[in-house]
């Protein structure tokens, strides 16, 4: 009978594993104030590449998609000083920015949002000016942040992303009621193109007006559309906002 021993054998000491890479999936947004009481806003969201969000602003909501590498931007009219900002994705995922925006006190806004706003169009007449000429500002003559900033006119913002399925649209006209240089009127309408994708149904937006300091006002719009043999015709709205009376500054 032959005794074996009971001592373990020594081993080799096990290497130990590396660690796994950590991947930062957290959702940031940057807030930066731009000319005309404007914000720019930076999305990183590097594991949400290719997804769609929305953006909330003091009852606006805006539909964004980020790109292949998680990244999206858009410059959005602030509608308060203390502007605070949040995205949200389907998953849950989110993030908050904010921004001061002094500025806000000398502008006015008129605002329509909606499910793809299907044809809905704010125009804007300045100082008497008709359709087709100079003053007539709308999504098809957008005006200029910088004559804005300069107290000379107004301009048009159309932001949202038009990919997804119902996207959430908003159009943004902006005019320098604090600081312009003439005075005048300035006219406001809501116009709505019947078209093949919306006659015959009812359109649904909501209609906002900001007014310097003051306190921004909503109303919801519930449209009956022509039958589809209209297709081209307008209809034109104008008691959905107040029209601007323009003192000297």
């Amino acid at each position: 009978m032959t005794l074996a021993a009971l001592d373990d054998e020594p081993i080799a000491i096990m290497p130990r594993e590396e660690p796994a890479p950590s991947f930062n999936c957290e959702v940031k947004v940057l807030a930066t104030p731009a000319p005309a009481a404007m914000v720019q806003l930076f999305i990183d969201a590097p594991c949400l590449t290719q997804e769609r969000y929305t953006l909330h602003h003091n009852g606006m909501m805006v539909s964004g998609v980020t790109d292949v590498d998680g990244l999206s931007s858009m410059t959005v009219p602030a509608l308060s000083a203390e502007a605070v900002f949040i995205v949200t994705f389907a998953a849950g995922d989110s993030a908050v920015a904010k921004a001061e925006v002094s500025s806000i006190e000398y502008y006015d806004r008129a605002i329509v949002q909606g499910a793809g706003l299907n044809g809905l169009q704010v125009h804007a007449l300045e100082y008497g000016a008709a359709y087709g000429e100079e003053g007539h500002i709308w999504s098809g003559e957008m005006g200029d942040v910088a004559v804005a900033a300069r107290g000379e006119g107004g301009f048009m913002t159309r932001i949202g992303e038009e990919v997804a399925l119902n996207p959430q649209i908003v159009e943004v006209y902006t005019f320098p009621t604090g600081t312009a240089l003439n005075e005048g009127f300035v006219e406001l309408s809501l116009e709505a193109e019947v078209t093949a994708e919306n006659c015959g149904r009812d359109l649904e937006a909501q209609v906002l007006q900001k007014s310097g300091s003051e306190p921004m006002s909503a109303r919801e719009l519930t449209l009956a559309m022509p039958d589809c043999d209209a297709i081209g015709d307008f209809l034109v709205l104008k008691n959905l906002f107040d029209d601007l009376n323009i003192a000297r500054n």
